[in-house]
C-alpha cells in the first residue's frame, strides 16, 4: 500500500485513520469526501498538526467560520507568534493601526493593539509602530524630519509611551500629542493576510485530495504529480508557482449559495490538471496539480462538489461551473 504522499509502501496497519479530503475544522458534512487506506497515518497526522491547523485559525478563511456563526467564538484560538494574520483599521482617524482579533464576553471583536501613530496633523494620516516595535533613534528622528511630528497614542500607557520616545531621543518639543493615551474611536476593520507558501501548501493538499477522490490513488501517484506532492509534503519549492488566488467566485450569481468549493478539470488549452478551492464561496484558490506529460490529451473529466453549509451535505457540481 503506497501513500499519495510519502510514496512510501507500508503495511495496512499504517492506514487506521480516514483522510478527509476537506478538514472537519470547515465542516462535518453527510455523504462528506473521505479517503481510505491512501493516504498513512504519519502524513494525516502531519497534515493535520501542521497545515490544517494554521488553515483553521490562521487565515481568512479559517476566522470567516466565526464571522459566520458555524464556530462558536469562545472556540477561537490564535496561533500567537506563530500567526502570519495581521488586522488594521481601515477608516476614521486610527485608519491604518494594527489591531488584534480577540474573544470578548462571548463576541468575536478586534481590538486595537498597543501602538504609536506619526502623522503631519492631528487627523492623520499616521505612521503606525507597535509599542514593542518603536522606530530606532535615527528613524525618529527622520519622523519628525519629514514633519511627521504630530504622535497620536492608541491603547498605551501614556507616561510609559513617554519614556519610550525620550529613550530614543526624543524631547517633548519635537512633537505635539494629538489625544490623550488610550483615546478610541470608531473605524471600520479590515484583516490582512499574507498568503504564504503555508498556505499554498495546505490548498495543494486539498486538491490533491480531491482528485485521488474521484480518480483513485492510482491516478494521484502519477509521477506528473510528484511536483505538487513534495509541495504540500515537504515543502519543496516548485519551479514555478502552482497556486494563485482572485476574488471571482466558482459558483456565481447566486447570492444565497453559502458553502465550500472543489473543482478539477483538464485544461487543453495550457494541457495542465487544474484544481479549484473555495471556502463559503468566497474566494477562489487555483492550483495546477501538473502540467503536459500525458498520454491522453484529455485524461481528466471535470469533477466538481459543492459542500453545503446550510445543508451539511455534499452534492455533486453540474460540470458548466
Amino acid at each position: 500500500m503506497i501513500c499519495i504522499y510519502c510514496k512510501e509502501d507500508q503495511p495496512e496497519s499504517a492506514y487506521t485513520k480516514a483522510e478527509h479530503v476537506l478538514p472537519q475544522s470547515f465542516g462535518r458534512f453527510e455523504d462528506n469526501l473521505t479517503l481510505n487506506e491512501v493516504v498513512c497515518d504519519h502524513c494525516n497526522q502531519y497534515f493535520g498538526d501542521e497545515l490544517e491547523l494554521y488553515l483553521a485559525r490562521d487565515t481568512p478563511d479559517g476566522l470567516n467560520r466565526f464571522r459566520y456563526g458555524l464556530k462558536d467564538a469562545q472556540d477561537y484560538k490564535s496561533l500567537g507568534k506563530r500567526s502570519t494574520l495581521t488586522f488594521r483599521i481601515d477608516s476614521g482617524p486610527l485608519a491604518g493601526a494594527h489591531a488584534i482579533q480577540r474573544v470578548v464576553e462571548g463576541e468575536f471583536l478586534v481590538m486595537p493593539l498597543p501602538q504609536l501613530g506619526f502623522g503631519a496633523s492631528q487627523d492623520g494620516p499616521f505612521r503606525w509602530f507597535l509599542l514593542d516595535a518603536l522606530p530606532t533613534r535615527e528613524e525618529l528622528k527622520e519622523l519628525f524630519e519629514e514633519g511627521l511630528d504630530r504622535v497620536e497614542f492608541c491603547e498605551v500607557d501614556h507616561s510609559e509611551a513617554l519614556e519610550a520616545l525620550k529613550a530614543l531621543g526624543a524631547q517633548t518639543s519635537d512633537f505635539v500629542e494629538t489625544r490623550e493615551g488610550n483615546w478610541r474611536g470608531r473605524g471600520k476593520i479590515e484583516a490582512r493576510t499574507t498568503l504564504s507558501h503555508g498556505f499554498g501548501r495546505v490548498i495543494t493538499k486539498i486538491s490533491l485530495n480531491y482528485l485521488a477522490s474521484q480518480y483513485g490513488a492510482q491516478t494521484a501517484l502519477m509521477p506528473q504529480f510528484d511536483v505538487a506532492r513534495r509541495y504540500a509534503r515537504h515543502a519543496d519549492l516548485p519551479p514555478a508557482r502552482i497556486w494563485d488566488a482572485d476574488t471571482e467566485k466558482i459558483i456565481k450569481n447566486a447570492p444565497n449559495v453559502f458553502g465550500h468549493v472543489l473543482t478539477v478539470a483538464w485544461q487543453p488549452e495550457s494541457k495542465t490538471v487544474l484544481a479549484q478551492v473555495s471556502f463559503h464561496n468566497w474566494n477562489r484558490y487555483q492550483v495546477c496539480l501538473a502540467v503536459d506529460g500525458f498520454v491522453l490529451d484529455q485524461p481528466f473529466k471535470a469533477c466538481g462538489h459543492f459542500f453545503d453549509l446550510s445543508a451539511m451535505r455534499v452534492v455533486p457540481l453540474d460540470p458548466a461551473w
